[in-house]
């Protein structure tokens, strides 16, 4: 991470993001196949939705074990 931000700064560049790790630009695609809506309703669903969309378009089973 240190890297990637000294990277930027000798840049001089005045992008706003800078994807960083092998998960994130995976990520900011998923991100830009949604609208801002589609976007904003899945984070404000509930967990269990959000859980089973996760295991679904990434294959994460991240769901918490009680």
């Amino acid at each position: 991470m240190a890297e990637k931000i000294l990277g930027i700064i000798e840049s001089g560049t005045w992008q706003l993001r800078h994807p960083v790790g092998p998960d994130a630009l995976p990520l900011l695609g998923w991100r830009n196949s949604m609208t801002d809506e589609e976007w904003v309703e899945l984070h404000g669903a509930d967990d269990d939705t959000w859980y089973r969309r996760m295991e679904r378009d990434f294959g994460l089973a991240i769901r918490p074990k009680n």
